[in-house]
């Protein structure tokens, strides 16, 4: 909270989904619907980039879970 840093990466997760908020937006997606909840950009193109990091990284958390 009281840190300079600029670049913003907040994930969470809720029954059945996941999300992602950083500077560019963010983004939420529901398994149990099978779609995209939330998708907000402050630069449209970005879209690809966004949902990207947000599946690597939850991809990643969950490998670093089962491998504990």
């Amino acid at each position: 909270i009281l840190s300079n840093y600029k670049n913003v990466i907040v994930p969470y997760a809720f029954p059945m989904g996941y999300g992602l908020i950083t500077n560019e937006g963010y983004y939420a997606f529901s398994e149990g619907y099978n779609r995209v909840l939330e998708l907000e950009l402050n630069d449209s193109t970005q879209a690809d980039r966004i949902i990207k990091n947000t599946n690597l990284y939850f991809q990643s958390a969950f490998e670093d879970y089962i491998n504990y």
